[in-house]
């Protein structure tokens, strides 16, 4: 969320144009089904977002913590009902960003995570709930 909207704020030319590619290279992926590339390239535009923002610090915590958003990002996109959302999800984001809108930045970034992190939640919850289920029934 800090990082959209800073993006919004700060995002130089050529943060603009890699921003602009990863967005690409999300509709080029699901375009032709490819569900690891898109995973892929979704975890490379939320990268360039933060890249972006231009913010030392945050860019060497994103890093740190990549290989989990990574685990995160491959989990809630396999939930989707087909990989044509992440183009939908997505390019409001990328459209707030490069026109400047650091406070719809902020709360569409907010929103996606919320909305997808509450999907991947309930569906956990749900795989748990029915392997209990199985292991009381045995």
């Amino acid at each position: 969320m800090l990082a959209a909207g800073l993006a919004a704020e700060r995002a130089t030319a050529s943060g603009r144009l890699a921003l602009t590619k990863a967005f690409e290279a999300i509709a080029s992926a699901v375009k032709v089904r490819k569900s690891a590339a898109a995973a892929e390239a979704d975890l490379d535009f939320h990268q360039a977002i933060v890249a972006a923002a231009g913010h030392e610090r945050l860019v060497e915590h994103y890093r740190r913590v990549s290989q989990q958003i990574k685990i995160l990002i491959v989990s809630s996109n396999a939930l989707l009902p087909n990989s044509g959302v992440l183009v939908e999800q997505h390019q409001p984001i990328l459209k707030a960003i490069l026109s400047g809108r650091s406070d719809k930045a902020r709360d569409l970034v907010k929103a996606h995570i919320e909305l997808e992190g509450a999907k991947l939640i309930a569906h956990l919850e749900a795989v748990e709930a029915a392997a209990m289920a199985k292991e009381i029934a045995e």
